[in-house]
């Protein structure tokens, strides 16, 4: 899965994850709309690390063999990633609105989903992001998926999303998720107003 001389798609492995975390450290969380303004979590509370030994995550290496994108994606039906309690108030926050998400969409069965997507600042704009959609799909098929899932936090990621081919199943804009007091949890800088639950479902009759 070569790009030219510049990068290569590549599985990423559990080994890798010391290095990806460093990666999130510095192009995921600080864009991310509901951490950025936040502390980012430590290493050992990204569930979505225990995910890479699943072998359906990929990773883009430059010719110096350095991680300059990842793209974390889940068989969620085989991984608990909500069992463990959260050490920060955020990251409790941010569960439960992922939860919330889930109990109010019909999401299909059988989906692949798209957990994290990030690429390093320096390597944007050279199709990083196309190239981890199309490989995850193909990833996919070929393990029997009926198609991905993806939430989107931002108006960005439901861009992609929607470029590549994915329908909105459910959205809930931040202004109307409230507390127990009636207090909005999240409020991101525009343009990200609203959270989405997208899919995209393959023609394999599943």
């Amino acid at each position: 899965m070569e790009k030219g001389n510049l990068y290569s798609i590549q599985k990423l492995n559990p080994e890798d994850a010391k290095e990806v975390y460093n990666l999130l450290l510095r192009s995921f969380f600080k864009d991310e709309p509901l951490s950025s303004d936040s502390t980012p979590p430590k290493f050992e509370d990204i569930l979505a690390l225990k995910a890479l030994s699943q072998g359906y995550s990929l990773k883009a290496v430059d010719n110096q063999g350095n991680i300059v994108g990842v793209i974390i994606n889940i068989d969620s039906s085989k991984f608990q990633k909500f069992k463990e309690v959260p050490s920060t108030e955020r990251l409790e926050k941010i569960f439960a609105l992922m939860d919330h998400v889930d109990q109010h969409t019909n999401k299909p069965p059988g989906l692949l989903d798209i957990h994290i997507m990030t690429v390093d600042s320096a390597w944007r704009k050279k199709g990083l992001g196309s190239q981890f959609c199309e490989q995850t799909e193909k990833l996919a098929k070929e393990n029997g998926f009926c198609g991905l899932y993806a939430l989107c936090t931002g108006a960005y990621s439901r861009m992609i999303a929607e470029t590549k081919g994915f329908k909105c199943i459910y959205s809930l804009n931040y202004k109307d998720y409230l507390d127990n007091n009636g207090k909005q949890i999240f409020d991101p800088k525009a343009p990200h107003t609203q959270v989405s639950a997208c899919v995209k479902l393959f023609d394999n009759k599943c």
